[in-house]
């Protein structure tokens, strides 16, 4: 069930297409969007630091100026961001945060059910001068399930699961049951092992699942050989979502099945569901 979505606001594309799919899950769900924009003062001030004496305060009026122009950035994202979310009948509130930008969307996202983001991110905009970062940049700043969306996808509609009955791919598996709408979506879940029987084992337990969710199109399948390979030749361009699981808690993020999460994330043409 979803209540509350946050989606952090930046001026990029993508940031256009995480409000576009906030609110059509948000009018399916009853939900209301928070757009949540944030100043990386910590981020201006390191850029502008290390001034001699006699520059101290001319560093300080241009930190303030920085400041200032990342807040007007901001309200104008909000304006589109409500106008978004008026026109979509959706409720919102809109939050400004200063700090750093991955310790506050941690903070803020413990309290919302999904955090909907570009596949990329310009979170440090303020500073950067080519601030697009991949997602798997930030998949330690929240616990909460992440939906990652490219520039051009507006609803879910045929998803793949990938699953390897691993600990991150059962924890997305739950996760995206939970809160996505899935009696209107068609599944595939998937399953890439060595071992016949445990394969189809894993997809069968996986797909009696979703079923209990109101799943109504599961289709399981089994394979055999590399997870990259069989997704990529037989299965990606038939998705618009992939569900995957994802270590994100360990000092160098680690990616299960032979590094399908990094995969697809790099692509940057597919939605990604990640259950944190």
């Amino acid at each position: 069930m979803i209540r509350r979505i946050l989606v952090p606001v930046d001026p990029s594309d993508y940031t256009k297409a995480a409000v576009a799919m906030a609110c059509e899950l948000a009018k399916k769900h009853n939900a209301e969007v928070t757009a949540i924009g944030i100043v990386d003062k910590p981020g201006i001030e390191r850029a502008e630091g290390g001034a001699p004496a006699g520059a101290i305060y001319y560093a300080e009026k241009a930190i303030e100026h920085k400041v200032d122009e990342a807040r007007r950035i901001i309200m104008g994202l909000f304006d589109e961001f409500r106008k978004t979310c008026d026109q979509a009948g959706v409720p919102h509130r809109e939050t400004e945060k200063i700090g750093d930008p991955e310790k506050v969307l941690m903070a803020e996202s413990r309290y919302h059910d999904l955090l909907i983001v570009g596949l990329r991110s310009s979170l440090h905009f303020a500073t950067e001068e080519h601030p697009e970062k991949n997602l798997d940049e930030l998949l330690d700043a929240t616990i909460t399930p992440i939906l990652a969306v490219p520039v051009e996808l507006h609803e879910l509609h045929k998803v793949l699961i990938a699953y390897d009955g691993s600990l991150p791919a059962a924890r997305s598996l739950q996760r995206f049951a939970h809160l996505a709408v899935v009696p209107n979506l068609a599944i595939t879940v998937l399953s890439v092992h060595d071992d016949e029987d445990e394969g189809r084992d894993l997809i069968t337990r996986a797909e009696e699942y979703l079923r209990v969710y109101g799943a109504k199109d599961v289709t399981p399948v089994y394979r055999k050989g590399d997870i990259i390979d069989v997704v990529e030749n037989e299965f990606i361009d038939k998705v618009d979502t992939v569900v995957l699981g994802v270590h994100s808690r360990l000092p160098l993020i680690e990616f299960f099945v032979g590094s399908l999460t990094k995969h697809v994330i790099h692509r940057g043409d597919k939605a990604v569901f990640l259950g944190q």
